[in-house]
């Protein structure tokens, strides 16, 4: 038998390659010792796989069978959509934790990043998703890969949809269900919203279907070790059997009393719902600290199951029960579809998720996400009688939600889409109707290629963003082709500070740059240290890994959503960019703010990448050469690679570490507490600031050519950063204000002179 599972495709040469990521990835492998490159295939003439083997650090004792060399399958999707998935191809690669679900068990899907792959793009490369997958195996091989402080993963994922559960379908322990019978509804993708009830109190309401409850609690489970979601109910038997289930058992007994219920025609044409309970342990050895609850809706009648179990023959219409049921009839075409269930909003609910803790009329606005932020600035500027409006959102109102959102809780608005949602409470709240349209789709993944979509970019007077994702953000300063000018709104993780991001009306200094500026301002002033820190608690309000919600007071939001809109308003008459931080003192509730200009863009092409920086990064360059005069100087560049689109963030510096040597003809950088002050900026940043390059500057009576010493360190430099896929890049300071831009990409060098 062979010890590897075979990729699919056929075997191609590696100048075969069209993917870019699959290209990168294979020029990466051959500079890095602990990766060997197998082979490269193609399948269906688009995807590609590249096969490749890393060699792992193993602990002296392992908790889980991870091999000194794991043969991996890194599969690429041609068009870059979605994220490379990432196969152990070893056919006993042991079952562990994080781990993706999937159709087929094996061969078992990493699970690497817990970030949408629209956020890991932005900082994408070859290396990093190579030593991401050494990192995994090497954690899990220790049984360190979730830590102890971590929330249990889910036991089952991928739903087919949500279902929402009312809270009086619960006992009061919050785990067992005590109805019998449920009727349910369908709402937008998906979704079951579920009310309470009995059969005989049934209305025969159109739009409501009734099931029948089957409630199941099995023994606990060693969580993030299932791989495979059952889709048939001979599936759900051979899963719930290892928790002591004997689910055909159960749901013989179950039709069988059933049977006895009359009439047949509600009872029997209901549908089945099992509601399963499983709690859940951190390892084998250990007692469960959680509980899982799933659902599976059973699209059959009962009387269909109850006959395709063995129950009883149907004979016109009616069951006859069968003296001993037939165990050879195993339901094997009886389907199911996993639900992941929520909480309905309640009082309760808000109480848990609040914890403490959001002139014009004819003005063109464009609104990105509708959450609560956005939907409150959005409400409060309509009260105003401010703009005519098309929001985009692509989300749905789950029972969460409505803790921190602008519309009232309605069973109606569970499971609906965000944007018609608020349209209608808008234009049936207000006595005029601003909205212009409404767009339920993903800006990002869309790319506006609805001719409806891009006009209404086109025809924006503003753009305002509250989506909360610098995706997002990017996409829209980069990527729309629009004059409209554009503002950002969003709270820091606590919900202490409201950040605001105004472009100018001629778009001089545009919203990415805006937001560099924001994160120079954070690293620069002491006071924001902690400005994006995250929460210490969050609720968690289903059980999926990234169903987590914060605990932001309801509050604290409409404090800055009324700030916001404001700043909105008072921006429609002023044509300035700037950029502003409110903040909410927790003492005394005073709001204090921070508002400063935003320097004008500087944009330079060097080759196939773009440098964005700003007069004022330039002025402190130009200021420091002038006060080291006649020694020469330099330092580090931070700022930020955007590898998707070849953009080079270059925001601010740090200065010449004092190890250094400045003379009057020579500089060499030292590096004494250079390390430290990067982690630092990292840390307050949250890693959207990093070094991107070197400085340093030329005596007086000299231009910024490079010389032969500066084309000695620009090659070394390269041979560190080229191995990332990410250019190095130098800057030199001369006379004059003149400045060089060094860029070095593989066997490519560029050099730009500007003069500001």
């Amino acid at each position: 038998m062979l010890e590897n599972f075979e990729a699919n495709g056929d075997t191609i040469k590696t100048e075969e390659l069209r993917v870019a990521k699959a290209v990168d990835l294979v020029a990466t492998i051959g500079k890095i010792p602990y990766v060997r490159l197998v082979e490269c295939k193609r399948v269906d003439e688009q995807s590609e796989v590249v096969v490749l083997e890393v060699e792992v650090e193993l602990p002296r004792i392992k908790v889980y069978d991870i091999r000194r060399d794991e043969r991996i399958a890194v599969c690429f999707d041609p068009t870059d959509s979605e994220q490379p998935e990432v196969l152990a191809v070893r056919r006993d690669f042991p079952e562990v934790p994080h781990l993706n679900l999937r159709l087929f068990e094996f061969p078992r899907s990493l699970c690497l990043f817990e970030e949408p792959y629209e956020e890991i793009k932005l900082r994408w490369t070859p290396t990093f998703l190579l030593n991401r997958i050494r990192e995994w195996l090497a954690l899990t091989a220790k049984g360190q890969l979730h830590q102890d402080d971590q929330p249990l993963e889910p036991l089952l994922g991928n739903p087919d949809g949500n279902i929402v559960l009312p809270d009086e379908l619960f006992q009061p322990d919050g785990t067992k269900i005590h109805a019998s019978y449920i009727a349910h509804r369908y709402g937008e993708r998906n979704t079951l919203i579920v009310k309470g009830l009995t059969a005989e109190s049934i209305n025969d309401e159109p739009n409501d279907k009734l099931s029948s409850v089957l409630v199941l609690e099995g023994e606990p489970q060693q969580h993030g070790v299932i791989s495979k979601n059952p889709r048939s109910i001979p599936a759900l038997s051979s899963l719930v059997d290892k928790a002591g289930i004997h689910l055909l058992k159960e749901l013989r007994n179950r039709c069988a009393a059933l049977a006895n219920n009359k009439p047949y025609s509600t009872v029997l044409n209901s549908y089945l719902i099992i509601v399963l309970i499983l709690p859940k342990k951190r390892r084998a050895d250990r007692q469960s600290e959680d509980t899982d609850t799933w659902v599976f809706l059973c699209p059959h009648t009962i009387l269909e199951i109850g006959e395709k179990i063995g129950v009883w023959e149907v004979r016109n219409g009616e069951p006859g029960i069968l003296l001993e049921y037939d165990i050879n009839r195993g339901g094997e075409e009886l389907n199911i579809a996993l639900f992941k269930p929520h909480r309905a909003f309640s009082q309760e609910y808000a109480s848990v998720l609040n914890g403490l803790p959001e002139p014009f009329i004819n003005t063109q606005i464009s609104l990105v996400g509708t959450g609560a932020l956005g939907s409150q600035i959005c409400v409060n500027l309509t009260k105003c009688g401010i703009g005519k409006w098309a929001l985009f959102d692509y989300d749905i109102l789950l029972p969460h939600n409505f803790a921190r959102h602008a519309l009232p809780y309605n069973d109606f608005l569970v499971g609906s889409k965000k944007v018609k949602a608020l349209e209608i409470f808008v234009n049936n709240d207000i006595s005029f109707k601003p909205i212009v349209n409404t767009f339920d789709i993903d800006v990002v993944r869309s790319h506006n290629s609805e001719d409806e979509v891009q006009k209404s970019f086109e025809n924006a007077d503003v753009i305002l963003d509250c989506s909360t994702s610098i995706a997002v953000a990017r996409y829209l300063a980069l990527d729309v082709k629009t004059n409209a000018r554009m503002i950002s709104a969003f709270l820091n993780p606590v919900g202490s500070d409201l950040v605001v991001l105004i472009e100018d009306k001629n778009r001089e200094t545009p919203l990415d740059l805006l937001e560099m500026q924001y994160y120079r301002h954070l690293i620069n002033q002491p006071e924001y240290s902690n400005h994006l820190r995250r929460p210490n608690e969050r609720v968690r309000y289903a059980i999926g890994c990234r169903d987590i919600t914060s605990r932001i007071p309801q509050n604290s939001v409409a404090i800055h959503a009324g700030i916001g809109s404001r700043v909105f308003q008072n921006s429609l008459d002023n044509p300035d960019s700037k950029i502003g931080i409110w903040q909410i003192n927790e003492q005394d509730l005073s709001v204090s703010c921070d508002l400063f200009p935003a320097p004008v863009l500087i944009a330079e092409n060097v080759g196939e990448w773009k440098i964005r920086t700003d007069e004022a990064l330039i002025n402190k360059l130009l200021g420091e050469r002038n006060e080291k005069l006649p020694s020469e100087t330099g330092g580090v560049l931070v700022g930020s690679f955007d590898t998707s689109r070849k953009i080079v963030y270059m925001i601010d510096s740090l200065s010449s570490p004092p190890d250094s040597i400045e003379w009057p003809n020579l500089y060499i950088r030292g590096f004494k507490g250079l390390s430290e002050k990067l982690q630092i900026i990292q840390q307050i940043t949250m890693n959207n600031l990093e070094y991107v390059g070197e400085w340093h500057s030329h005596p007086k009576g000299s231009d910024s050519r490079p010389s032969s010493t500066d084309w000695q360190a620009s090659e070394m430099l390269s041979g560190i950063m080229n191995q990332d896929m990410l250019p190095s890049l130098m800057v030199i300071v001369g006379d004059k204000h003149e400045l060089s831009f060094v860029l070095c990409e593989e066997d490519k060098v560029i050099v730009k002179t500007i003069f500001c």
